[in-house]
């Protein structure tokens, strides 16, 4: 059987291209920003964590409000994902850390609450959909 192409990969019915339009429209609600190593490039194993750690200080020393404490959450037996979600002057931000065996990665992105509200009922719960 041929490999579909990417032109067949694209949306077909109304209800795909109306959800394809919302997450286009929600990809510009906020800022992201990223961070990985792996533990092959000679760091120390705990650092990633470390660095984690110190971003969430210096949001609660810019006056970021914590809302949900960063608490580890096992993954199998050598991982764990970390999350947090702090909220200042109308912007939520979630923060996350996972280590994953020997791969770490720290992630924040930041929202303007207020983006949101211009998304109608029918549109997030088209989101949420299986199509």
């Amino acid at each position: 059987m041929p490999k579909p192409s990417r032109l067949d990969d694209r949306p077909t019915t109304e209800k795909e291209q109306a959800r394809d339009a919302v997450v286009a429209r929600m990809a510009s609600c906020g800022n992201s920003w990223s961070s990985t190593s792996s533990l092959f490039d000679g760091r120390d194993p705990a650092e990633g964590r470390r660095q984690f750690d110190t971003i969430l200080d210096g949001l609660a020393d810019r006056g970021w409000k914590e809302v949900q404490a960063a608490a580890p959450i096992p993954i199998g037996e050598d991982s764990s994902a970390v999350t947090a979600v702090y909220r200042k002057r109308g912007w939520t931000l979630h923060a996350r850390f996972n280590s994953l065996g020997a791969f770490q990665m720290s992630t924040v992105k930041s929202t303007e609450d207020a983006f949101f509200d211009q998304f109608t009922l029918e549109e997030l719960e088209l989101l949420e959909s299986t199509l």
